[in-house]
């Protein structure tokens, strides 16, 4: 109860200060009457907005409302972000680990790393590896585990043959 008077007391102020500025800024001309018209239209509507169901036109956020959307547009952008993040660490893993194994000689066909983000940032959990043959693999598996830092136990190996 208290958060919803909060945010009408906030609806108010903010119509209030925004109609004295614009009052003060206006010149004294015919226009100025439309300005103190506006402004007193849109006290009406700080005001009224305490009452349960109003609402300024179908869909329409208050004044007060904009923080929370803010927030709910932030945690999603952030949240896209981070996935964005992820999926580019995946794949420049990925591509190194291509890179080594054509150095190594293995018959790698395709590679899939997974990343998790820590206290510290992200961090490569797990990987599967798809070869042709054994050829290499050993190699490779060191390179992984020492470069990337994806231990052993979290290396899956595919061999087609």
């Amino acid at each position: 109860m208290l958060e919803h008077l909060g945010a009408w007391v906030l609806r108010l102020t903010g119509a209030a200060m925004l109609s004295s500025a614009a009052v003060l800024l206006t010149p004294k001309t015919p226009a100025k009457r439309a300005v103190l018209l506006g402004c007193g239209l849109l006290t009406v509507m700080a005001l009224l907005s305490i009452v349960p169901g109003y609402q300024t036109a179908p869909g329409k956020l208050l004044p007060g409302d904009y923080y929370g959307e803010a927030e709910r547009m932030t945690a999603e952008y952030l949240s896209e972000a981070e996935n964005e993040t992820k999926a580019v660490i995946e794949e420049r893993a990925e591509a190194y680990i291509m890179d080594k194994a054509g150095i190594f000689g293995a018959g790698v066909t395709s590679v899939l790393v997974d990343a998790e983000k820590g206290d510290g940032g992200w961090f490569l959990r797990h990987v599967r590896v798809t070869c042709r043959g054994p050829e290499g693999a050993e190699e490779l598996s060191r390179c992984i585990s020492g470069e990337l830092g994806i231990s052993k136990e979290e290396q899956e190996w595919i061999f087609l043959e």
